[in-house]
């Protein structure tokens, strides 16, 4: 999107160089600047907060415990109301599901993006994410859509509600 506007005014402005320049002012953010003035300024979140983590063992213990549950052939997703505007993500990744670390932490890595990327449209809830043993032989895709299908059923669930 950045890089869209940039080119729009480069060939708007006809030098790239001496009229143009892009700035970084945050880590997350880019301005784009044309003779001084601000044409256009895109934030993108590019973190996944604490805030957005379940944290302790006993908001782990809460959503196993009261949860409203979702599954497919390679996630089980549980779901519990938070009382918050935001949705939170914790991971149950064991090695009963994958034995080595590396396919660990790329299913964490590949869960953790696709609801990074979704999050802003979820409601409130705490979710859990287990995996089942074939999510190692499965794609990164494969994982993100399962997730997002889960994600979604959980959400039209009474889950929300509740």
């Amino acid at each position: 999107m950045v890089l869209d506007l940039v080119h729009r005014a480069a060939a708007l402005s006809g030098s790239l160089s001496s009229q143009l320049k892009l700035t970084g002012l945050k880590p997350v953010a880019w301005t784009l600047m044309m003779d001084n003035h601000v044409v256009s300024a895109c934030v993108m979140s590019i973190k996944f907060p604490k805030s957005a983590r379940l944290l302790t063992e006993s908001e782990y213990k809460e959503v196993f415990d009261l949860s409203c549950k979702s599954s497919d052939s390679l996630l089980i997703v549980l779901a519990l109301n938070n009382g918050r505007a935001r949705a939170r993500l914790g991971l149950a990744i064991s090695r009963k599901c994958a034995r080595r670390a590396v396919d660990r932490n790329r299913i964490k890595r590949v869960i953790r993006e696709a609801f990074r990327l979704s999050r802003a449209k979820l409601p409130g809830l705490d979710f859990v994410v287990l995996c089942r043993a074939v999510a190692t032989e499965s794609s990164n895709s494969a994982l993100g859509a399962s997730l997002l299908a889960q994600l979604e059923k959980v959400r039209q669930r009474k889950c929300a509600e509740s």
